[in-house]
């Protein structure tokens, strides 16, 4: 299968807009295998290794405590961490890419906190990435 010329994709609305896929509908379509990707990540925390020692073992207190299991790294409820959904939507993202294989993506209303990282997973994927904002999202910053 040849790659598509360009995809455009909004990271936010759940509603399908001109020619943008809803990254949101994605996710909730393909819930059970992001999920279970997600939990796999977080599960293979306590399998790293630093200095021939699993970095579990750095995190252990007063041999009773598991900081790493306390912290926000092994959280898997979206209400007492929000980036979850973040996580959760790039690994969805991840999924799209390989699924459609562009040569650009174009993703709109996309938080400031997750374009870094979705630029250089783009640039590891030698994809050309660009964002559009929300104009709504622009309204706001001026005032």
């Amino acid at each position: 299968m040849g790659r598509e010329k360009k995809i455009k994709i909004d990271w936010i609305s759940n509603s399908l807009e001109g020619d943008f896929i809803s990254l949101t509908n994605y996710v909730e379509k393909n819930s059970l295998l992001i999920r279970s990707e997600y939990l796999n990540i977080i599960d293979s925390l306590e399998c790293l290794k630093k200095s021939n020692k699993l970095i579990k073992s750095y995190y252990k207190c007063l041999d009773d405590y598991d900081l790493l299991d306390m912290s926000l790294l092994s959280e898997k409820s979206f209400y007492k961490s929000p980036e979850i959904n973040d996580v959760i939507k790039l690994i969805g993202l991840d999924k799209l890419i390989f699924k459609l294989n562009p040569e650009t993506v174009v993703l709109k209303n996309l938080p400031k906190k997750v374009k870094k990282t979705i630029s250089e997973y783009c640039v590891d994927k030698k994809i050309k990435f660009f964002t559009i904002s929300n104009r709504e999202d622009n309204k706001k910053k001026i005032l």
